[in-house]
């Protein structure tokens, strides 16, 4: 299901808050039980998809958990306990905490409701816990602590307080570093853009990985994270398209040639990226890049390009070119994007450029380019001519 935070009013948990939640209230109700407390505490809760735009505009899929924590009425031979009467939090005034599990069909009626008094034992005094119970019958009582075992079977105070209580103790709080599972799509997008424009960083990069810059712009916090995500807001929104073909592409893959690439498809396959998939996701358009490279080579081996040499080293060239490949490499000092190309004849042709001189995506149009020949080398037995100082020729 799809909605927005303004359409859901429960609380919103990401996937490990919940398992802490859950953990929690478990723990909550087997100290009930160990006391002989009756009441115990259900947490219900919704998948919900959330599609809003983030701190830097860019659009983002997140998944959530809407969860709610109810529960049972303490109840005894008959006897439900609905509130504690609290006449001290507001100065005199009466504030009733309702526990969870209670049905009223109103406001309390605080018509007869007396300070300190005790319907059963009939005494007036400084009490600071006065309870309120209800019959099958539907009479309601207000009882001081001492004589709510006549009524609800122990001397102590009931398990759960009043709703506000349970979720005080029974919800984690939220952490600043709490993982988001952000969608598919989104996570290859962010990637492929930063890829792009930086090269992929490794998480062994001093400088910071590709990984950590994907989650600042999905999810920015800070000042400068929120200016670094809006930076990069519009190569994301150029990126969508191709990563929804990369996704397409690795799926495709024959997963059996690597545990790596199995994992990466389970990962795909999913919706939203969970934190210990995050970093395979992110690697994505970085292997699918290698992959076309890869491609050509496959190509060869079937006589499907033409496996010579274009000219010898040294040699001056002009030649048009289909671009196959692009794959940013940053190499220490800023990113540059190797070229995998053929020609009409087929030959493999490559080139390093220092800038996006053929662009940063694949779109399968002739250019004319003109260089030097660097060098002619084999590699997995097919001949790849590499080119340098190239230019395009208008």
């Amino acid at each position: 299901m799809t909605t927005t935070a303004e359409q859901d009013n429960r609380r919103q948990l990401t996937r490990e808050e919940l398992a802490a939640t859950l953990e929690k209230v478990e723990k909550i109700n087997a100290r009930a039980a160990r006391r002989n407390w009756t009441g115990r505490l259900t947490v219900e809760y919704d998948k919900v998809e959330i599609t809003e735009e983030n701190d830097a505009g860019i659009e983002t899929t997140r998944v959530v958990w809407a969860t709610e924590i109810t529960g049972e009425a303490p109840r005894y031979e008959g006897w439900t306990f609905l509130a504690v009467l609290d006449w001290h939090t507001a100065g005199g005034e009466l504030i009733t905490r309702v526990a969870p599990g209670v049905e009223l069909s109103g406001p309390i009626d605080r018509t007869n409701l007396r300070p300190g008094a005790c319907d059963h034992c009939n005494t007036v005094r400084d009490r600071k816990d006065v309870y309120l119970v209800r019959d099958e019958a539907g009479v309601v009582k207000q009882v001081g602590s001492t004589c709510i075992k006549d009524f609800l079977g122990w001397m102590a105070l009931p398990c759960f307080i009043s709703q506000d209580e349970v979720e005080s103790e029974a919800f984690v709080p939220a952490s600043s570093g709490r993982w988001v599972d952000f969608s598919v799509e989104d996570v290859l997008a962010v990637a492929w853009a930063l890829i792009k424009r930086d090269g992929f960083k490794p998480a062994s990069f001093d400088g910071g990985s590709t990984k950590s810059a994907v989650m600042t712009v999905l999810d920015p916090r800070g000042e400068r994270e929120k200016a670094f995500a809006r930076d990069a807001r519009a190569l994301v929104s150029e990126a969508r398209k191709q990563a929804g073909a990369i996704r397409e592409y690795v799926l495709a893959m024959d997963s059996s040639r690597s545990e790596y690439l199995t994992n990466l498809q389970v990962c795909l396959r999913a919706n939203f990226v969970t934190m210990r998939g995050f970093g395979l996701v992110v690697s994505a358009p970085q292997a699918w890049a290698r992959e076309v490279e890869r491609d050509l080579i496959r190509k060869a081996e079937k006589a499907a390009v033409c496996n010579e040499y274009l000219a010898a080293e040294g040699t001056k060239v002009e030649v048009t070119v289909t671009v196959q490949a692009i794959r940013p490499i940053d190499n220490g000092y800023g990113t540059s994007y190797l070229y995998s190309m053929t020609d009409a004849a087929g030959h493999v042709i490559k080139w390093f450029s220092s800038s996006k001189a053929l662009g940063d995506e694949v779109t399968g149009q002739p250019v004319k380019i003109k260089g030097t020949v660097k060098r002619c080398e084999l590699y997995n037995d097919t001949k790849q001519t590499m080119l340098t100082r190239c230019k395009v020729v208008a």
